[in-house]
């Protein structure tokens, strides 16, 4: 069994966000799962993206979250827990003062990847 540690970025975005892969792709094959921990400062955001084959789960560890799916707008506080269908555009904001801690699952190892930007 491996234990792995976010302790360093595996991406930072435009936006200032840092993802960390919880799970490494490395060692899964593609039809796997991901997951990553994601922060976002302060209004900070994700703009509008879709990925065609895999699904995505936000759960909200720490901060306040609006989500734009498929032109519905969710508001998400701790505890909270979104599931993001493939193909279904999405993007995401920081609306709070402090910054927003996510849990992201992805339904693939390379989800990632496979992302379009609908707007940059």
């Amino acid at each position: 069994m491996n234990i792995s540690k976010a302790c360093c970025p595996y991406m930072i975005g435009k936006s200032g966000g840092k993802l960390y892969r919880l799970t490494d792709h490395f060692e899964m094959r593609p039809d796997r799962y991901s997951v990553m921990k994601f922060e976002l400062p302060p209004q900070g955001r994700v703009a509008e993206h879709c990925h065609p084959a895999d699904e995505e789960t936000y759960y909200v560890v720490r901060g306040m979250a609006e989500v734009n799916l498929d032109h519905k707008l969710y508001i998400l506080n701790p505890g909270d827990l979104l599931y993001v269908p493939p193909s279904k555009k999405h993007s995401l904001k920081n609306t709070g003062d402090e910054e927003l801690t996510l849990l992201v699952i992805f339904s693939s190892a390379e989800a990632l990847e496979r992302s379009i930007y609908v707007e940059e």
